[in-house]
């Protein structure tokens, strides 16, 4: 009797990805020291000592790996003055455009497969690694 090879699914893609989009994301906003600037205050960090931070909150699946949804935040912003969701705004439609940052309301509710996340993993891990040749940074 053969055996069906089990998948890896969901909560696994969901933990890969976060992490590397993650990594995307603040790396992509990193200058060749690694030093980036808090989206919402401008503190500059290392790009290992920030987060990535989320317009719309990361329980939103359908864009909690969206570019357009995550930028780099301080971890005082992110996390102790809840994403500074005003400034976070201001910003992303000075950045984007209004209309970008209004459709982002409307992907909200996309819902992902497995296969899926395990596509964009593969494209953010391949990402990263040429971000950190490309800039120099470990």
């Amino acid at each position: 009797m053969a055996r069906k090879l089990k998948t890896k699914g969901l909560a696994y893609w969901t933990k890969k990805l976060d992490t590397v989009f993650s990594q995307y994301v603040r790396l992509k906003n990193a200058d060749k020291n690694g030093m980036v600037k808090c989206y919402t205050c401008g503190a500059l960090r290392h790009y290992k000592c920030l987060d990535a931070g989320h317009y719309h909150d990361r329980k939103w699946m359908g864009i909690r790996w969206n570019v357009d949804n995550v930028r780099p935040q301080c971890y005082y912003c992110n996390k102790f003055r809840q994403g500074r969701g005003p400034d976070f705004r201001k910003n992303l439609i000075m950045e984007i455009g209004e209309e970008r940052v209004e459709e982002l309301f409307y992907l909200r509710l996309f819902e992902w497969t497995p296969d899926e996340l395990e596509t964009q993993y593969h494209h953010y891990f391949n990402e990263v690694k040429r971000l950190k040749k490309e800039k120099e940074l470990r």
